[in-house]
């Protein structure tokens, strides 16, 4: 076993897809809770936002959102969706005097700005302030977050990979950074690397064979599922992840199970990155900043902290802000939105936490 923890650092990089697809159910203690593959889809004819644009100012903070939970000195960036025929975009925390610029992303009507958090421990207000060409303020918006000063969760992710398709620091480090500005202290642990070519070509049979093989005991609570989801165990510290070079199914980035009690999909474990599918999808778009395979990360390890929305039908439902981690993977929303990749406010409220 050739087993290294991931260093921290600052990362950068985005992507989009994902579906799901009802498996089976099990009971646990006096509730049936029942889990779902929720399947990460790679974007296969490009697609716009629906709704007609907006004619009047408007600002929309998409993260932070409200009450988020924010680590004192940490940075987060700022992300607002701003319509309308606006000058400038500033934001200010709590009733401060000062006010500071945000910069728009290319031709988009996102806006964005680095935050170094060094308020104290406690509810802020954050504005973000629309100016019209004379300098008058026509659109505001403000979110309440918290700031606090220790981690409200830690967390291991054993990472197995298929040989040439280990994750890089890089992409690693965005996710954890990310998290880490979050309260959420998570460490990688980059563990076998599995040479057998029978599994360069994955199917759902040879990734839970995969599991039974290489998934091991991390020391933070034993989540080995020894081949058959119907032992998984998704509410430990621990986690199982694997990096692999193509799925047998094309248009798949990767999936998570979820197990979910009604409605609410309340945590998630036994993780698959179709790292080989998702870089070749990167290369046909263009994209060179393994934007896709971030997105893929860290929209199936949000589904491991419950970080994921049903219908009626128990579909998984997609956020609807492309930009958002969570939605479809596509080349030009969130799998291109560099070093700005992002949880949306209504979709990261789905988390839960407590049962780290």
């Amino acid at each position: 076993m050739n087993r290294r923890s991931i260093l921290h650092a600052a990362g950068h990089l985005l992507l989009t897809m994902l579906l799901l697809s009802v498996l089976a159910s099990i009971a646990v203690a006096l509730h049936q809770r029942q889990f779902e593959r929720a399947t990460d889809e790679i974007e296969v004819k490009p697609a716009t936002p629906t709704g007609k644009p907006s004619s009047s100012d408007t600002v929309n903070i998409r993260s932070p959102g409200q009450g988020e939970h924010l680590l004192q000195s940490k940075t987060v960036n700022i992300i607002a969706e701003v319509k309308g025929h606006v000058s400038s975009v500033k934001y200010k925390i709590d009733s401060d005097v000062a006010e500071y610029l945000m910069t728009k992303w290319g031709t988009t009507s996102r806006y964005t700005a680095s935050w170094t958090i060094n308020q104290a421990e406690g509810n802020h207000i954050l504005y973000v302030k629309a100016y019209d060409k004379r300098g008058r303020n026509v659109a505001t918006a403000s979110t309440t977050i918290n700031i606090v000063t220790s981690n409200e969760a830690e967390l291991w992710y054993e990472i197995d990979y298929i040989t040439g398709h280990a994750p890089s620091e890089t992409i690693l480090n965005y996710w954890v950074n990310y998290w880490d500005s979050r309260a959420i202290k998570v460490h990688p642990v980059l563990d076998d690397e599995i040479t057998d070519p029978k599994y360069v070509q994955l199917t759902e049979a040879y990734f839970w064979e995969a599991e039974k093989n290489y998934n091991d005991d991390l020391g933070h609570g034993d989540d080995r599922a020894n081949g058959n989801v119907i032992n998984g165990k998704p509410f430990l510290q621990e986690k199982w992840m694997l990096w692999g070079a193509y799925w047998y199914q094309a248009n798949i980035g990767g999936f998570c199970y979820v197990w979910r009690l009604g409605y609410d999909g309340l945590a998630g474990n036994y993780i698959y990155i179709n790292d080989g599918g998702l870089a070749d999808w990167e290369t046909s778009k263009g994209l060179t900043n393994t934007g896709g395979r971030i997105v893929a990360l860290m929209h199936e390890t949000g589904h491991s902290i419950g970080v994921i929305s049903f219908d009626i039908f128990l579909n998984e439902v997609y956020d609807p802000d492309y930009y958002s981690v969570m939605a479809i993977i596509r080349s030009t929303y969130n799998a291109a939105f560099t070093d700005l990749w992002y949880y949306s406010r209504e979709y990261w409220t789905t988390r839960n936490l407590d049962y780290y």
